[in-house]
């Protein structure tokens, strides 16, 4: 090893080789938990407007209600907690989220 012959100690490598390698999945696994939530949400939006029939500000006549805001809920996933996840709310209804009804199906089972 070339870390030896500048004068480090071998054991004081292996285990700063082995903290920077838990850091870095650690890193991973934040950024995979991040875009997880992104996708989520996005998911949930797309759902959303085809529940309301048109898009925000739109007129149209196949508009069946309005979006209204959002409302927050935490998941457990395979990945880990995901928290803070905007849920769209609908003046006048509640959509179906199916990635909803797929997560809450998951819970029961454990």
């Amino acid at each position: 090893m070339k870390q030896c012959e500048i004068g480090y100690p071998t054991a004081i490598v292996v285990n700063d080789l082995q903290e920077s390698k838990c850091d870095a999945w650690q890193d991973i696994k934040m950024q995979t938990v991040a875009h997880m939530k992104e996708l989520i949400e996005e998911s949930l939006f797309g759902e959303a407007l085809t529940y309301v029939g048109a898009f925000r500000y739109e007129r149209a006549p196949t508009r069946s209600d309005y979006l209204n805001g959002y409302y927050t809920r935490n998941l457990i996933t395979s990945l880990g907690y995901i928290s803070q996840i905007r849920i769209p709310r609908t003046r006048h209804g509640r959509p179906n989220f199916s990635l909803i009804k797929h997560y809450l199906k998951k819970a029961q089972g454990v």
